[in-house]
């Protein structure tokens, strides 16, 4: 068992209005990887981190099956803002959990180039400054 888990680094990152795109190195040995941004309001840390109880300021995105995932993407953040953002990655068979150090980072002002994710899926901008996710499917299902 030797894990390389979720490390996040202020130069394997592109920033933008409304979403961070993180870059890392591929993920060997791990399970599941959260990624947790939060604004940290009122002397907060992420000892009080809670997505429910504060849907404006936490947010966080799971990724179950890990393997070799390089990327991860933190969406439907506020433009402008210092947000506050670790990685947890872990292994329950293994009863394995690591958290990253903090990356604070603020977002844009205004809306730029939308990220480009690796694979079949990207993200395009629209000319009502909407994010839109298209993909181009692997197989299709044809019925005659």
């Amino acid at each position: 068992f030797n894990p390389r888990p979720c490390l996040l680094h202020h130069d394997s990152m592109d920033v933008y209005a409304t979403s961070i795109h993180f870059h890392f190195l591929p993920i060997v040995d791990v399970f599941a990887v959260k990624l947790q941004c939060s604004r940290l309001l009122n002397a907060r840390d992420f000892s009080t981190f809670a997505s429910q109880d504060y849907p404006t300021q936490d947010i966080e995105k799971l990724r179950t099956n890990a393997q070799g995932m390089n990327e991860m993407v933190m969406t439907s953040l506020m433009k402008g803002t210092l947000y506050h953002c670790r990685c947890i990655s872990s292994h329950d068979g293994k009863n394995y959990q690591y958290i990253s150090e903090i990356l604070s980072v603020t977002t844009r002002n205004e809306v730029s180039v939308a990220p480009v994710l690796s694979g079949t899926l990207s993200i395009t901008k629209s000319d009502d400054d909407m994010l839109r996710l298209k993909w181009k499917p692997v197989a299709q299902d044809v019925t005659l």
